[in-house]
């Protein structure tokens, strides 16, 4: 009876969310719109070696007119310390090219020292710009005078991006806890409620397609709390077996989902590297709610994949089909 009564009690916390009625139909047909969409994993960016010795990104697309100039004359110098992008990540460049390729997007948001949000991944400015700084630390005056990846591209303005794809492709927005994390949900919440108003119907029925999501299964409750009409995801990733810097129990509770019951999810976002992961293969068979993979790095890692997800976060090359 203990056993059981525990077994019932872990499917509790790992259950996603399984609205029923009107509202969860709605939900999740929206969710179903994102399958037809790859996503470019923090824009359409390009490394050093996605390109061939002819100039052509790897597999597929030649670069031309503006995009070959500004790699040309952008792309082969970078800060001490920080990587070398041809079309750095996160950067408008990198969104353009996918808004125009017809790519879904995913992108990170975190804000400043004064209050702005913006579009950058890491908690310190060390891997883009070569500079030991926090996002959080900073101003976005200040984060200007940095080139990211050795580049001229700056980091830009969530409310910026949100007006150059004007709804045109979807959105996978991470929430990142740096910094405070209550305030860069609510600050993303209130950018996405204008992104509705100013690129939608006001119906519901021909608003942008977005969703959000986060490692942080506080930002997942708190948008739940707040946004509910908002489609939320829970990123994971099996931290039992990968080498980071945190106590047992915080790997082995976001490892299993068990905050799931906090947050009820629409979706999990999951590193397609540990598919195989207990918990995660429950929640796939037990549970009807979406599935996306990230970061899928290759056609044949893709194909693999197409019987355990619905929706696929790419980089580094350029899906077929």
């Amino acid at each position: 009876m203990i056993l059981l009564t525990l077994f019932i009690f872990y499917l509790f916390c790992i259950c996603p969310n399984l609205t029923l009625g009107p509202r969860g139909s709605a939900r999740h047909k929206r969710m179903k719109q994102l399958e037809r969409y790859y996503i470019a994993h923090r824009g359409l960016f390009v490394k050093e070696n996605h390109f061939n010795h002819s100039g052509s990104e790897t597999g597929e697309e030649t670069l031309t007119g503006t995009d070959s100039d500004n790699v040309l004359k952008s792309g082969t110098q970078s800060p001490s310390g920080s990587v070398i992008q041809l079309i750095p990540e996160n950067s408008m460049q990198a969104f353009k090219r996918a808004v125009e390729s017809g790519y879904g997007i995913e992108l990170d948001v975190q804000l400043t020292k004064d209050h702005k949000l913006v579009v950058f991944h890491d908690k310190t400015l060390k891997r883009m710009c070569g500079i030991n700084k926090k996002i959080s630390a900073c101003t976005f005056e200040e984060l200007q005078a940095y080139g990211l990846a050795g580049t001229e591209e700056k980091i830009p303005l969530f409310k910026d991006v949100l007006n150059l794809v004007k709804g045109r492709v979807p959105l996978i927005v991470e929430i990142k806890e740096h910094g405070k994390w209550k305030n860069n949900a609510h600050s993303a919440a209130k950018h996405l409620d204008w992104y509705m108003q100013k690129y939608g119907s006001g119906r519901g029925q021909n608003d942008p397609l977005f969703c959000v999501e986060s490692f942080h299964p506080g930002v997942v409750a708190w948008f739940r709390a707040h946004r509910r009409d908002f489609l939320r995801g829970q990123l994971g990733s099996d931290y039992m077996r990968q080498k980071v810097n945190s106590p047992f129990s915080s790997r082995f509770i976001v490892s299993n989902l068990l905050l799931n019951w906090a947050g009820r999810p629409d979706f999990i976002a999951y590193n397609c590297l540990y598919a195989d992961q207990f918990t995660y293969k429950l929640v796939r068979r037990l549970f009807k709610t979406e599935h996306v993979a990230w970061t899928v790095r290759s056609q044949e890692q893709l194909d693999s994949l197409r019987d355990l997800y619905q929706v696929f976060i790419f980089e580094g090359f350029l899906p077929k089909n």
